[in-house]
């Protein structure tokens, strides 16, 4: 009844909102509904202290990705500062999303969200 972590298709079940409340994925689909709502309510997902983080995290995340953005443009002309600047917050967004870091899952749908910006589809490449 309760969703395992540990098997690959459970998590999916689960969604955030963008303040880092968790929510059922697929809300049309009634047994798939029932199992992440009770999951997020007995495993406490949504404890104020547990949601407060994520919405830290949120905003971390938000702000590496603007100051990438606003260097993005500029990588590769030949100012290493700049450069290094840049893959700093590329490396600190990808070790977010990485599978063993703590609230990975929520750290690539923020960074998902992004996505129309050209270069954050790149971080789900490799």
């Amino acid at each position: 009844m309760l969703l395992n972590p540990c098997r690959a298709s459970d998590p999916m079940l689960l969604d955030f909102t963008d303040d880092g409340r968790p929510t059922a994925r697929h809300l049309d689909q009634p047994g798939r509904r029932f199992r992440a709502e009770t999951s997020i309510r007995l495993y406490h997902l949504d404890h104020t202290d547990l949601v407060e983080h994520r919405r830290l995290l949120a905003i971390e995340l938000n702000e590496k990705i603007d100051a990438a953005n606003e260097l993005y443009d500029r990588v590769d002309t030949g100012d290493l500062a700049i450069d290094r600047s840049y893959n700093s917050h590329v490396r600190d967004l990808k070790n977010a999303m990485a599978e063993r870091a703590e609230l990975s899952a929520f750290a690539r749908k923020i960074v998902a969200g992004r996505r129309d910006l050209p270069w954050v589809e790149e971080l789900f490449l490799i």
